[in-house]
């Protein structure tokens, strides 16, 4: 399944075009002394969002748990840390049955030794109700928490502790005021990670995660099981097409109750990574496996999420341009079987940036919380975007504006901007040429260049919105999306 490179460097090719969608926006937060790292974020009954990762230089320990609640337009109402002496991170938030809200992590100040897997359940205004941990002597990590049918919760994650190999799969089940109700090791006699789980439409949990591969310890399969409600294993499975293969989320699809598993994959563009999608009957049934061609990028996907009108899955991660060293952040819209329908990826400074979870929003948009070291405040920043879900298919931007590339590597930048826009190419082109258009295909800027490979314009005579720009350089070129806004 090839992926488009109509790639956005823009945050907006999504300025809330469809009446009832989610506002789009960009923040960032955090410290400004320190490191700052957003994981997870749920959308709250206010609309606003509540956003959990890992702050320093604010709490009282080496790292705390941020809590982050900002309003609907993710301005940022208040931040908490959470913690105690030495470190604690949060990698996952959801919402719980009676209001309230529990997040997963991991903390090394106190439980049985080494890290443990670290449950907190707060209130809407971030006050702790418990903090549970769960492990034993050595290092024990959480990265995923999922209510489940009985009102209470299963934690997806990682043990050194216990199990038969280095590392296994460690799932927790516990009651809904967090006391252990049972927990599983699943895993090899070498490295196995679990990265996520979902209670399915039977009451089962499908875990998923990674595991070394027996013939090559160097590279890593897709491993995920299938555990019935005591925690007993229904069957194992491994997917290894040939190269370095993750699993980090599955999501069940609502229409129909089957399920996709989603990561990224080296084994068919390598050494560069592709994201990989997997998709299965509800009764288990592989429906297929599809990578998707990054054309040049290296792609790696952290997290999906089903949109609850047709099946169709966001899916959310990082990107590196062979133009640069540095991670972009990543989001697509794709179908089930990994057929592409739109996506950017987004950067304002060329330093890294990356999204780790991608969630539905009220009004059938997407959030996405990550981390940036390109803008914001501290080392780095947490960061937290949303978007239409159909603010790239309606109304139709390209109008009059060629898609197709020749093989054109540019970057443009700021972007948004609020009217002057830098174009750089890899190498100096003799004869380059931009020609700008605006959202309903008219041309308003064309001019030509002699012996550049970096020029700026002033666009701000420009209206606030979206403008695409075909680049041609020496005969190739592309076409790209910015935005203006002031």
């Amino acid at each position: 399944m090839k992926l488009s490179k109509v790639y956005y460097i823009a945050f907006c090719l999504l300025m809330g075009f469809a009446a009832n969608a989610q506002g789009v926006f960009k923040r960032t937060f955090g410290a400004t002394t320190g490191f700052n790292e957003g994981n997870s974020v749920v959308q709250m009954p206010d609309t606003g969002f509540l956003m959990v990762g890992a702050m320093s230089g604010f709490g009282g320990g080496a790292s705390d748990i941020m809590m982050i609640k900002t309003d609907k337009n993710g301005v940022q109402q208040w931040l908490k840390p959470f913690g105690w002496a030495n470190i604690e991170v949060g990698k996952n938030i959801k919402a719980t049955n009676d209001g309230n809200y529990v997040i997963c992590g991991y903390t090394n100040s106190f439980g049985a030794g080494g890290y443990d897997v670290l449950l907190v359940k707060i209130t809407p205004t971030g006050e702790t109700i418990w903090a549970r941990t769960y492990g034993g002597t050595d290092w024990d990590f959480g990265y995923t928490v999922c209510p489940t049918a009985d009102g209470g919760y299963i934690v997806a994650g990682e043990t050194y502790s216990f199990g038969l190999g280095q590392n296994d799969f460690y799932v927790v089940k516990t009651d809904a005021d967090g006391v252990m109700q049972w927990q599983k090791t699943i895993g090899t006699p070498l490295a196995d990670v679990g990265r996520s789980v979902v209670q399915t439409y039977d009451g089962t949990y499908v875990v998923v995660g990674y595991t070394t591969q027996v013939s090559n310890i160097n590279n890593n399969d897709v491993f995920f099981t299938r555990l019935d409600a005591q925690g007993d294993t229904l069957w194992t499975k491994r997917q290894n097409p040939v190269g370095d293969d993750y699993a980090f989320d599955v999501a069940q699809i609502p229409t129909d109750s089957s399920y996709c598993i989603v990561g990224h994959t080296n084994s068919f563009s390598g050494p560069l990574f592709d994201p990989y999608i997997l998709h299965f009957t509800k009764d288990d049934v592989q429906l297929t496996a599809n990578n998707m061609p990054s054309n040049g990028y290296s792609s790696r996907m952290y997290s999906c999420v089903a949109r609850n009108v047709n099946g169709q899955l966001g899916i959310t991660g990082e990107t590196i341009p062979d133009f640069d060293s540095k991670p972009f952040g990543l989001m697509n819209l794709i179908s089930p079987d990994a057929a592409y329908i739109w996506g950017f990826n987004f950067n304002i400074s060329f330093q890294e940036e990356y999204f780790y979870q991608i969630i539905n929003c009220f009004g059938d948009g997407f959030a996405m919380v990550g981390t940036s070291k390109s803008a914001g405040p501290g080392l780095s920043s947490a960061t937290l975007m949303t978007v239409a879900w159909n603010a790239i298919v309606a109304p139709d931007y390209t109008v009059g504006v060629p898609e197709a590339e020749t093989g054109l590597k540019s970057v443009l930048y700021p972007n948004p901007s609020t009217g002057i826009v830098k174009f750089s190419l890899q190498k100096e082109a003799k004869n380059l040429s931009l020609i700008v258009y605006n959202a309903i295909g008219q041309e308003v800027f064309n001019k030509t260049y002699n012996g550049a490979a970096q020029v700026e314009e002033d666009f701000s005579k420009f209206e606030n919105g979206m403008y695409k720009v075909r680049i041609t350089a020496d005969g190739k070129y592309t076409t790209q999306t910015f935005v203006i806004a002031r």
